[in-house]
């Protein structure tokens, strides 16, 4: 059984996780948490891939979010963050198995988890309960990549955000804000793209498992 968890981000979705975490039966349910399900075509992979799914959606105000951190890493960059595909791909989708409103309050939130687990539980043993079936490609909503990448998403932007020359390239600056000397700047450009690289053929992997 698969259980996803959705929502913006700061809304509550990882403190759900972790409430559920301990009280769904380990080994025969994964929890997929929101950076694992972000589109509908992220939705359809799972539902194809296992026997029974249940999905949740975790709505938070924007007080709670401020709450929990929205804003107080990139600030009015968020906007623009909340903005991208990531974020928006999921808002439009209406075949929740669960909407938890998140006021802020964790009792209340870990009620809702004890609330959700004997239903999320009970698809192990009767996955013909599950409502979601697999959307033929051709007709499902494309929703990954949709919107393009701001520069306060490109990796590293946040902390300590490189400068933009003349000739469009960009000037990477060490932790202690100097410069990097060219070599320095090859070695880290070098770095963040074989991350980038790795990061690309293990989801390439994943998704070639998931539909396998």
């Amino acid at each position: 059984v698969v259980c996803g968890l959705s929502g913006k981000r700061y809304s509550g979705v990882r403190e759900l996780h972790m409430m559920l975490k301990p009280l769904v039966l380990q080994g025969r349910v994964t929890l997929i948490a929101k950076d694992g399900l972000c589109s509908a075509e992220a939705l359809n992979r799972y539902i194809k891939w296992t026997k029974a799914s249940f999905f949740i959606r975790v709505e938070a105000p924007e007080a709670v979010r401020l709450s929990l951190g929205w804003r107080s890493k990139f600030g009015p960059e968020d906007f623009v963050r909340d903005e991208h595909w990531t974020e928006t791909g999921l808002d439009g989708w209406d075949e929740w198995d669960a909407v938890i409103y998140n006021d802020g309050d964790e009792e209340t939130l870990l009620a809702h988890a004890n609330d959700l687990a004997p239903r999320i539980n009970n698809l192990v043993q009767h996955p013909e309960l599950s409502k979601h079936k697999p959307v033929p490609e051709h007709v499902l909503k494309r929703t990954e990549h949709t919107t393009p990448m701001p520069a306060c998403m490109v990796p590293g932007w946040g902390v300590n955000p490189p400068t933009k020359r003349e000739d469009g390239t960009y000037e990477f600056k060490s932790h202690a804000g100097q410069p990097l000397q060219q070599s320095e700047a090859r070695e880290s450009g070098g770095s963040q793209a074989r991350a980038t690289k790795q990061l690309l053929d293990s989801s390439t992997q994943e998704n070639l498992a998931l539909q396998a």
